[in-house]
């Protein structure tokens, strides 16, 4: 039997089904990132969505924003790609570097249905 962890808690960020549908929040609140977000892109200030989400404290307002600072300035964007078996030998070409090209052949799982890799 698969054991699913229900939530998920990242420092400043929790994301649980059971608390608005599994959409990310601030730890211990209802108040999405992303409203986070839509205040910074409207020309809002820190200090104006504190004062209008007064759950959320400033300590995890400014981790959200310095955990996605380190994604899109440090990170080099990489992907795990698994291509089915009746894809074109050339396709593993076309992703650019960086990026784990994989075939169901060269994993051995020809044949084998999803809930087999499941497992």
């Amino acid at each position: 039997m698969i054991q699913i962890k229900k939530d998920m808690n990242y420092g400043a960020i929790n994301i649980d089904p059971e608390t608005m549908g599994g959409t990310p929040v601030f730890a211990g609140t209802r108040v999405s990132i992303q409203s986070l977000f839509d205040y910074i892109e409207t020309g809002e200030t820190l200090d104006e969505f504190l004062e209008n989400f007064p759950t959320v404290r400033k300590e995890n307002a400014i981790e959200v924003l310095e955990m996605a600072k380190h994604t899109l300035t440090t990170r080099k964007s990489c992907m795990r790609i698994l291509l089915d078996e009746n894809m074109p030998a050339k396709v593993n070409y076309d992703f650019g570097e960086g990026h784990e090209v994989l075939t169901v052949k060269a994993m051995k799982w020809l044949g084998k249905k999803n809930g087999e890799l499941l497992g």
